[in-house]
């Protein structure tokens, strides 16, 4: 919602501040963004098209309730409602299967009109990994996870509600293959108006994460993919678009091999994972790669801060979203890092602690404060807390 708010058809784009109910996009309601979308898309100026409002709505209303789903469950386990075994109760892990899969039948089909069908036509066109096989092994394993969850003693819930997280986490940057795979498959067909209407599409679906890593990107490939491809009669090659939207992955939770290489003709040569290197310290370590994406989490916390989503903003402190410990391991979250112990050589911590003597882990009680707006925030504007 952040980047439809601050992007170019957002009354934020001027770095306006304005409280949460009057953020718009496109002049409507920012929280509102996907029944705006699939609105626009009806009252579009080159009319209904049966095609484009199908994907539109799978793209945004099943892709969303199926995330959403996803993450009821890690909040289900964490709180263990009491109606569980309960004929009537529906397991939102249940749920997020039901709008990923709908009524597929066969592995192999490509029709109808599911998600795991758009994932596996789209999938086709791309050497990249079979996002819906391992999307389903994470479905199963979330499903089980919160079977047990009902279950445990109060000291386990927290791993297990860990676990989860992690799953529901791979699943959402799984789903968001198909995404950009589907942007990239219509950006070769410019010549056709009505081929442009998909590629304005993924582009308001696949883009908005960046603007968490790098606003300039995101600014820079919105006007790209959105709106020159809408407002041009004969847009530009979208070649160069194309390799700054692939340095960028990372702001999406993704990598080139996720994506694989077209199969179709898509110019601008292979897809190359960037390499950490600033001003001449190499990172050749994946697994410190993969621990160095903790400012992502800083980033993702300030701007749900800005965007007065305090409660999120929360939840990415306590339980991390690109903060990892290596490759096989889960997340390490900042809140870990203010509640550990500090080295007995760090003076500077034996400083900053002997200061807030009061607190029993300063860093974190400030932290907190500053996302929930609490203490010595709580006057304070979100910008300021950001």
């Amino acid at each position: 919602m952040f980047a439809f708010w601050r992007g170019t058809h957002g009354n934020g784009k001027n770095g306006n501040d304005v409280p949460r109910d009057s953020m718009k996009f496109l002049s409507k309601p920012v929280d509102f963004y996907g029944h705006t979308i699939i609105q626009a898309e009806f009252e579009k100026e080159s009319g209904y098209d049966a095609e484009v409002t199908a994907q539109t709505i799978r793209a945004t209303n099943m892709w969303m309730a199926t995330v959403q789903s996803l993450y009821n469950g890690v909040q289900m386990c964490d709180e263990k409602p009491d109606d569980f075994d309960e004929p009537n109760f529906v397991n939102p892990i249940d749920m997020a299967a039901a709008f990923w899969i709908g009524t597929q039948e066969e592995e192999s089909a490509v029709g109808g009109g599911s998600l795991y069908a758009w994932a596996k036509d789209i999938g086709s066109k791309f050497t990249g990994q079979d996002v819906n096989a391992q999307i389903v092994q994470r479905l199963k394993s979330l499903q089980i996870n919160l079977q047990n969850c009902f279950v445990a003693p109060e000291e386990e819930t927290y791993d297990i509600a860990a676990n989860m997280r992690a799953d529901a986490d791979s699943i959402t940057r799984l789903m968001t293959v198909p995404l950009v795979q589907s942007l990239l498959w219509h950006s070769t067909s410019l010549g056709d108006a009505n081929k442009r209407n998909f590629v304005v599409l993924y582009g308001l679906m696949a883009l908005p994460p960046i603007i968490v890593c790098d606003d300039n990107a995101f600014s820079d490939l919105y006007d790209d993919y959105v709106v020159n491809v809408r407002n041009d009669a004969t847009p530009a090659s979208l070649t160069a678009a194309r390799k700054k939207l692939e340095s960028r992955y990372t702001c999406l939770g993704i990598d080139c091999n996720m994506v694989g290489e077209a199969i179709f003709t898509l110019p601008g040569g292979a897809c190359v994972d960037p390499q950490l290197d600033i001003h001449g310290y190499v990172v050749a370590n994946q697994e410190l790669r993969e621990v160095a994406t903790v400012d992502l989490d800083v980033r993702t916390i300030g701007t749900l801060v800005e965007m007065n989503a305090a409660e999120a903003a929360y939840d990415i402190y306590h339980w991390g979203r690109f903060s990892r410990i290596g490759l096989q391991g889960g997340y390490y979250p900042l809140q870990k890092y203010a509640t550990g112990d500090s080295h007995p050589s760090n003076t500077v911590a034996t400083a900053f602690s002997n200061h807030f003597a009061a607190l029993t882990h300063p860093s974190d009680n400030i932290v907190d404060d500053a996302i929930l707006g609490k203490g010595a925030f709580d006057s304070e504007n979100p910008r300021l807390r950001r």
